[in-house]
């Protein structure tokens, strides 16, 4: 029988093609250990026991070596296996136990409220609010950061050295709760960005910490009403919803001081407001006096510290960026005064020229004897200028004693003036032209007053007052005219000249230490010298005019020098009148 060699060929052909066939799909076919993540050979040898790893047979035979490494990772996760079984058992316990505690504290939750309601008369009486403070620091945990730091130092103060002194919080706390929440997820995202991680795990953790403290039915509240306020939140001008009081005691049975602290989330700013200044608790009632105001009362308690400047200078872009005044915007809520930023361990760069100043407010104890003295310096100079417009002018006895017993002239008018109405005078032009009062928004923030001093019915001599608001660490700047034989002022009569330099320059460091009478010590000194003036012009024998006014005083000479300079200067120990240098 004869076989076809070209149909034998072409079967070998077809055999070997298949063979090579099943062998490519041998090779794509895998197996399921693949899948599975091993620990590698190196971690294997060292860690699996001998009689599992068996190294002499497994490292020359790669087979045995994954069925050796796959019967270690078995037993590993039979292991593993058992010890979560173990964990969920005791997970379980702990969380059946939780389960009855909270319950057997839900059933004592309405008994341990009617007994902290009955102890409450039990704290009044022995001054123990308790419930109070730890409402207080319930709330302090969550101020921002530079609240925290003034409640901090103002409360540490109050309990070491000042009973006079009582700091409270207040707000909405829910606000606070959910900004604070928002807050530390913001503050975790960032930090896992900066690190380049994912925050899935943080998410989960956030929940875990939010549910475990507020439950989760609180936790979806707040965060619904978080989604609602979010565009007041983070708006520019948005104010935290805390706020820090501090209620001073001036002085025993003195008047109290009401400060208000607000901190600007996205400014980064503080500003205080001065809620109230109440009276005396033993009677004597304030004097009703702008000076006494919340604009008036803290300014200057830095040099040039008005609080009308923004302090963070990357809050002055933000402002600008939204086309918002902070005159307009925030002074609702106080004026962010640099002493205020110190106090609340905001730091700045500020070019403030007394540098020393500026930091000593970072301590407590320095602001609180600086806004006490501040508010007694103001309650007496509101009641030294009520009498001034009842033309009174009274002085104490160590003033009094440099002082001539008799003063003829006396306070005829007082009246306040604005800035435009002071500039106007003709005797003031020097002193606006000099920059003496600052800056031109500085001077507008200054007290203007006219005082007009008459001596019989023809000599009138106006004082043009400037008063600062850092009074009376500077002492109130006097000009002068005098209409009386014509007008006469510094720049055409030398003695106007020598009374300003004395009232302004020479009188002040005599009377430094009775600092609150500066104003009422220098219209009595002006008195005396418009004596002085009119009596001795009167006596002067070489003026062929008659004698207005006589002289009661005791003069050794009436004139001295080329300018006929007077004798301003009262001598106590004779009770005489010489000239400045004779002294």
């Amino acid at each position: 029988m004869s076989i076809d060699v070209n149909k034998s060929d072409s079967l070998h052909l077809f055999l070997e093609a298949r063979a090579d066939t099943d062998d490519a799909q041998l090779n794509t076919i895998t197996s399921r250990h693949d899948d599975i993540s091993l620990v590698s050979i190196r971690e294997f040898y060292k860690h699996a026991p001998s009689h599992l790893s068996k190294p002499i047979v497994t490292k020359s035979n790669k087979h045995k070596q994954t069925l050796s490494r796959l019967g270690w990772e078995l037993e590993q996760r039979k292991r593993l296996s058992g010890k979560l079984e173990l964990l969920q058992k005791t997970r379980d316990d702990v969380v059946e136990e939780i389960g009855l505690k909270k319950q057997k504290l839900q059933t004592l939750s309405p008994h341990l409220q009617a007994l902290l309601k009955s102890s409450f008369p039990l704290q009044e009486s022995f001054n123990l609010p308790l419930d109070y403070i730890r409402k207080q620091h319930e709330l302090a945990n969550l101020l921002p950061r530079p609240l925290y730091a003034l409640f901090l130092q103002a409360k540490a103060y109050q309990e070491a050295c000042d009973k006079l002194l009582a700091v409270t919080i207040e707000g909405d706390s829910s606000v606070a709760q959910v900004l604070l929440h928002r807050t530390m997820k913001e503050d975790k995202k960032f930090c896992l960005s900066a690190e380049g991680g994912e925050d899935s795990d943080s998410d989960l953790e956030e929940k875990d910490y939010q549910d475990s403290r507020r439950g989760l039915k609180s936790r979806r509240s707040n965060e619904q009403k978080m989604e609602s306020d979010s565009p007041v939140l983070y708006d520019v001008l948005h104010c935290h919803p805390l706020s820090v009081i501090l209620n001073l005691d001036v002085e025993q049975n003195g008047p109290t001081l009401q400060l208000k602290f607000f901190y600007f989330t996205t400014l980064n700013f503080v500003t205080v407001k001065t809620c109230k200044l109440s009276g005396y608790t033993s009677g004597d009632p304030l004097p009703s006096s702008p000076l006494l105001s919340g604009d008036n009362l803290l300014q200057c308690l830095l040099p040039s510290d008005y609080g009308l400047t923004c302090p963070n200078p990357s809050a002055v872009y933000l402002l600008e960026k939204s086309s918002l005044q902070i005159e307009e915007s925030v002074f609702e809520f106080g004026r962010p005064y640099i002493w205020a930023q110190k106090l609340c361990g905001l730091e700045f760069l500020l070019n403030i020229e007394d540098d020393q100043k500026q930091r000593s407010f970072c301590k407590m104890e320095h602001a609180i004897c600086k806004l006490r003295k501040r508010v007694l310096s103001r309650i007496k100079l509101a009641k030294q200028l009520k009498n001034f417009s009842e033309n009174k002018v009274s002085c104490a006895d160590k003033i009094m004693m440099l002082l001539p017993k008799k003063i003829q002239s006396s306070l005829a008018e007082w009246k306040n003036l604005s800035f435009s109405e002071y500039r106007n005078l003709p005797h003031t032009h020097a002193i606006t032209d000099l920059g003496l009062l600052g800056s031109e928004k500085e001077a507008e923030n200054h007290l203007y007053f006219l005082a007009v001093i008459k001596r019989g019915t023809t000599a009138k001599l106006k004082a043009a007052i400037a008063l600062k608001k850092n009074y009376p660490e500077t002492i109130p700047l006097i000009t002068l005219a005098l209409k009386w034989r014509g007008t006469k002022y510094s720049g055409n009569d030398q003695n106007i000249r020598e009374m300003e330099a004395e009232v302004n320059v020479k009188w002040s460091p005599i009377v430094k230490e009775l600092s609150d009478e500066i104003l009422a010590a220098q219209l009595l000194r002006l008195m005396a010298m418009l004596d002085i003036y009119v009596e001795t012009e009167c006596e002067n024998c070489h003026l062929n005019q008659p004698g207005e006014f006589s002289l009661n005083r005791t003069c050794p000479r009436f004139t001295k020098g080329p300018a006929r300079l007077k004798p301003l200067w009262f001598q106590k120990s004779n009770k005489t009148h010489v000239h400045h240098w004779l002294c």
